[in-house]
């Protein structure tokens, strides 16, 4: 009979410690969601114009980072390829930051018009040009 209430014992003793566990690591999540979350939306709802800075700006890095990431990896390849390909994004890049910039000024027609002459330049310069061309 000792044995049973030893076994019970300890087969509740571990349950409580699961279960413990579970409400700690769930208080854990729920006060670094807190703190994350509610920072940000207080920053969206009260400084608009900084949390879409921000978030921009943290994008266009994230963006940056990877694009040199790979292209370091296409350098070391081929240079006169990663060169004529790095034309290619920043004629890109370039269009699509002045169209965002454009458009945040309300300045839609030109927007619109800095977005078609870039996809015109891109056009020309990737399909108008070989990259075979010494």
């Amino acid at each position: 009979m000792k044995d049973y209430f030893h076994k019970m014992i300890t087969g509740y003793g571990a349950f409580f410690i699961k279960i413990c566990t579970f409400v700690l690591i769930f208080g854990i999540c729920l006060l670094f969601s807190f703190a994350i979350v509610y920072p940000l939306w207080l920053c969206a709802t009260h400084y608009t114009n900084l949390y879409t800075t921000l978030t921009l700006i943290l994008f266009a890095g994230l963006v940056l980072f990877f694009t040199i990431k790979r292209s370091i990896k296409k350098y070391k390849t081929d240079s006169r390829r990663f060169v004529y390909t790095l034309i290619k994004k920043l004629i890109l890049a370039a269009g699509i930051a002045a169209f965002f910039v454009l458009l945040f000024a309300y300045q839609r027609l030109f927007a619109f018009i800095v977005l078609a002459a870039t996809l015109v330049l891109y056009g020309f310069v990737a399909f108008g040009l070989s990259e075979d061309r010494k």
